[in-house]
């Protein structure tokens, strides 16, 4: 009987033996999934930090370019008003100027109402 004892305890110690190592093997791959979820973690936020860094500067240059264009449209209708106001009594006497001695040209419309008037 003491052999049997001898064997079933030898079965028991190797049995243990093979849970030992299995928990062992298990705790290490607990172990090493855990550190890998902390890396990606780690991965991630470095990702996430350079491109908000990255839309952060585009958003500054898209910003920085429509306030220079709003500024550059701004100067143009200030710069245009000025010259409306100087270039407008230049533009009426030209028109003036030109409509009369063309358009409605006085000697030719008396002749061409006296043509008009005869007939």
């Amino acid at each position: 009987m003491k052999k049997r004892n001898v064997f079933v305890g030898r079965n028991i110690w190797v049995f243990s033996k093979q849970k030992i190592k299995k928990y062992h093997s298990s705790a290490a791959c607990k172990l090493q999934k855990w550190w890998k979820k902390i890396l990606l973690k780690l991965k991630d936020r470095k990702r996430t930090r350079a491109s908000t860094m990255v839309l952060g500067f585009m958003r500054k240059v898209v910003s920085t370019k429509k306030v220079e264009l709003i500024e550059n449209h701004k100067k143009t209708m200030k710069l245009r008003k000025q010259y409306g106001k100087h270039v407008t009594p230049l533009q009426a006497l030209w028109r003036g100027y030109y409509s009369r001695k063309t358009i409605m040209d006085f000697y030719k419309r008396k002749a061409l109402l006296e043509v008009s008037f005869f007939f």
